[in-house]
């Protein structure tokens, strides 16, 4: 066991791997894009930190490597959740026309109700205009009858 790994950690030493930490926190867009702040970092404290963490720490100081490999999947997941997102619109915009088409069947049954119903009213209507003009023509035929009495009656 070296004099790094079992010597505690100075507050210098922890404060730079609080750094790194942060640093590791941020955007991996970013990261693989500029990660020289974690290697200087890392550089300054070579020597100082126990050999699991320092070979833990080393694949993020030369993250910029997988670049490609990182931005890649980015596109892939930007690219699924579009897709996902494209889905979801389709099948959102496909409801709204079923929706819309049983509402249009719904108003035309109701409209082809609501014309049968006048037609029915309508008949129903010349029916009792007719029995309203027998009933006048009967009332004019005793109106008449009563008019040809005697008056002294």
């Amino acid at each position: 066991m070296s004099s790094a790994e079992s010597a505690p950690l100075s507050e210098e030493t922890k404060a730079k791997l609080q750094k790194i930490l942060q640093l590791l926190n941020q955007d991996i867009g970013q990261l693989v894009r500029d990660a020289e702040p974690i290697c200087t970092i890392l550089k300054s404290l070579k020597g100082t930190l126990p050999e699991p963490l320092e070979e833990a720490l080393h694949p993020a100081a030369y993250i910029e490597s997988h670049q490609i490999s990182v931005l890649k999947a980015q596109k892939r997941l930007s690219d699924r959740l579009h897709q996902e997102q494209t889905i979801k619109q389709r099948d959102d915009l496909t409801n709204l026309v079923e929706t819309t088409s049983a509402k249009i069947v719904s108003l035309t049954q109701s409209k082809v109700d609501m014309e049968q119903s006048k037609r029915d009213l309508e008949v129903k209507r010349e029916r009792l205009i007719k029995e309203l003009e027998q009933i006048n023509q009967e009332i004019a035929n005793v109106d008449n009858k009563l008019s040809q009495l005697p008056s002294a009656l």
